[in-house]
């Protein structure tokens, strides 16, 4: 996984690979507003963009291999799944 964008010493991301191939995405910046990317080095098909309240909905700027116009805003985390 790579992020671009601007660039932030508060930023963290974190990747996780489920058994059944499905990647779960944490991004978030403790204090900054950014829009950053992140390209996965495993590509998927589908992302799906989950809300702080339990909602979801595919996350649209996504073409198999980058995640694209994350917008962090400071202290919020974002968090996807990409199915394989």
């Amino acid at each position: 996984m790579t992020i671009s964008g601007s660039r932030s010493t508060s930023r963290y991301a974190h990747l996780f690979k489920r058994l059944d191939g499905k990647q779960i995405l944490f991004i978030w910046d403790k204090s900054h507003n950014n829009t950053v990317s992140v390209t996965l080095t495993t590509h998927g098909s589908a992302c799906t963009l989950y809300n702080a309240n339990g909602t979801s909905a595919p996350y649209t700027s996504f073409n198999g291999s980058t995640i694209s116009n994350i917008a962090l805003n400071g202290g919020n985390v974002m968090l996807f799944r990409i199915d394989p």
